[in-house]
């Protein structure tokens, strides 16, 4: 046999191959995560110890608040494909409160999502106009730095990943085949 047939018939495998190959390891489901602010909330606590507690109490008065934002985070799946196995994880395990647990053995059916409620609180020392301030925010620090990243699998038992962060406050989610780099430092929701 010549070289020009032998490459001709491995081209014809390959061909011929190539939806098995497609369907087993490429055509997956697509879960994409979003969040949605909801409300911020700020509860004064007690007034702090940098007041001068010989004076009247003054609008200006230094008092310690617990402030929490409230979010509705969304995990959709963007495809015709089911995600089985489905797993949330937290980046090195950010101080965000979930509401509920995903339940791994639910299937996310094509096109589908699911809505889980979260909060992010802090403590924060300030006059009522600084911390007035800071709870507008409809993203904090803490939630601009949030990343999340999930595990699925399709009907082939083949796992996929989408990784999850806000840049410039818009979402990005990244489809990958492997786990990210720094998995280790993911926390399971």
């Amino acid at each position: 046999m010549k070289t020009t047939e032998i490459i001709t018939i491995i081209i014809s495998i390959l061909i011929f191959l190539s939806p098995f190959i497609y369907k087993k390891y490429f055509r997956r489901p697509k879960i994409d995560i979003s969040i949605k602010w909801v409300s911020g909330q700020q509860v004064p606590l007690y007034l702090s110890v940098k007041n001068d507690l010989n004076k009247p109490i003054s609008p200006n008065a230094i008092i310690h608040y617990q402030l929490t934002w409230n979010y509705n985070l969304f995990i959709k799946n963007n495809s015709n494909q089911t995600a089985y196995d489905l797993e949330l994880f937290i980046y090195k395990g950010e101080n965000i409160n979930f509401h509920e647990k995903i339940d791994k053995t639910t299937p996310i059916l094509g096109n589908s999502q699911i809505e889980i409620d979260i909060n992010y609180s802090k403590s924060l020392e300030g006059t009522g106009k600084v911390v007035s301030l800071e709870i507008k925010k409809k993203h904090p620090l803490e939630i601009k730095n949030l990343r999340l990243s999930v595990k699925y699998k399709n009907e082939k038992r083949i796992t996929f990943y989408t990784l999850f962060y806000l840049e410039d406050d818009q979402t990005v989610n990244k489809y990958l085949f492997f786990k990210p780099k720094d998995f280790g430092d993911f926390k399971k929701v």
